[in-house]
């Protein structure tokens, strides 16, 4: 993804994008490279230990939603993610 992509997804700022960059690089997260499409820009990828993590993060993430969600039944489930999913197409 292209650095500039970052900022207008997020509503960041440059040097703020720069700054959480420079850390996530710091803590081998993610590499910077020059776009092939356009040497004035930079485009931003995970690195093997982002996306090892990333396996992690969305195993616990699925063991915190069946904990959080166990009192439902599936029909209820599947009302709140249905209604959870439009709240957040409103910020999309």
């Amino acid at each position: 993804m292209r650095q500039i992509d970052l900022e207008k997804y997020y509503s960041l700022t440059h040097p703020t994008t720069i700054g959480l960059i420079d850390q996530l690089e710091k803590k081998g997260f993610v590499c910077r490279k020059v776009n092939p499409e356009d040497a004035r820009s930079r485009v931003i990828g995970l690195t093997e230990q982002a996306l090892e993590m990333r396996k992690e993060l969305e195993r616990i993430g699925e063991s915190l939603e069946e904990e959080f969600t166990a009192a439902l039944t599936e029909d209820e489930r599947m009302q709140l993610s249905e209604l959870l999913n439009k709240l957040l197409s409103k910020f999309a």
